[in-house]
């Protein structure tokens, strides 16, 4: 019987529900997260920050909001330290001997917005050391050609300071995806009912009581 149904039956199709393993992390010091046993690395700006790691049974993905920071091939092992060496460009900035200046300089280098507002920061009472810090962060997730038009953007409002930009280029990339339509294979399937009009029902009613009050009278 089978081998009679065989030729009719649909090709299997994967799984669309979410089985991934699901963790919110901080980032460690030394720019890993852990994860059954293993420390996968993320971009060292992110220290501090809470990550949303996914694993499935292949790859590590970690996310910041709804943008993916970092990828690794899961490990099945215990105490390893999973790095890509990406992740670690600009460390040695900071290492002493370093221009104190360094971290401005690389904010600067985003674009004019990004120097305006520097100028900005420095002419009010917003910690400069912080701005610049959560800058270089948001560069590091959402990229500094992003960042710079977002900066531009927000100073045309006259807005000014990393929470309102943060917000901003979450809005930007959050690309939610409606759930598509289920294919159904019998067309006929596909048929929208008619929307009832209630109208009618409200007619038959007071017909129905017209007539009532009609018999009624002597």
């Amino acid at each position: 019987m089978f081998e009679q149904e065989r030729p009719i039956l649909n090709p299997l199709r994967p799984e669309p529900y979410d089985t991934d393993d699901v963790v919110s992390l901080p980032v460690r010091p030394n720019f890993l997260v852990p994860f059954e046993g293993n420390r996968y690395s993320v971009p060292w700006p992110l220290v501090g920050k809470t990550v949303t790691l996914r694993a499935d049974d292949k790859r590590v993905r970690i996310f910041y909001g709804h943008k993916r920071i970092a990828q690794h091939e899961r490990c099945y092992l215990k105490g390893n330290k999973i790095r890509k060496p990406r992740h670690e460009e600009g460390l040695r900035e900071i290492k002493p001997g370093a221009s104190r200046n360094w971290k401005v300089e690389a904010v600067r280098s985003f674009g004019p917005h990004s120097s305006r507002y520097l100028e900005l920061l420095n002419s009010g009472t917003r910690s400069l050391r912080r701005e610049v810090e959560e800058l270089l962060f948001l560069a590091t997730v959402y990229g500094g050609d992003l960042l710079e038009e977002t900066i531009g953007q927000l100073l045309g409002h006259g807005i000014v300071g990393v929470a309102h930009l943060e917000r901003a280029l979450r809005l930007t990339e959050a690309t939610p995806k409606a759930t598509p339509p289920l294919a159904l294979s019998d067309e006929r399937l596909h048929f929208v009912p008619p929307r009832p009009q209630f109208e009618n029902y409200d007619a038959l009613l007071l017909d129905a009581r017209r007539d009532n009050e009609e018999e009624e009278e002597p």
